[in-house]
């Protein structure tokens, strides 16, 4: 993913979005009985999201080595999500 395009606003703004919605979709998938099949495409569909996720923190990152004024992420989010470990 080029981030060039992108402003660094752009970015944590998806940091912040997908942050939630990965967020309520485990609450979905944890609350909620689903056959084998609704099961796999909600856990297929939170892979993306993830995925998107980790794309975003790791351009904001490379902002953040060149732009030593960004906050990091654990300000912004107001801690430190798991998905940033992994």
């Amino acid at each position: 993913m080029s981030t060039e395009t992108f402003s660094t606003a752009a970015i944590l703004n998806a940091i912040v979005a997908l942050d939630s919605e990965i967020t309520r979709e485990r609450d979905m998938l944890d609350d909620r009985e689903l056959d084998e099949e609704e099961q796999e495409a909600e856990e297929d569909s939170l892979n993306e999201l993830q995925s998107a996720f980790k794309e975003f923190v790791t351009a904001y990152e490379n902002r953040r080595q060149q732009d030593k004024n960004l906050p990091p992420l654990t300000d912004v989010l107001g801690a430190e999500p798991a998905l940033i470990a992994t």
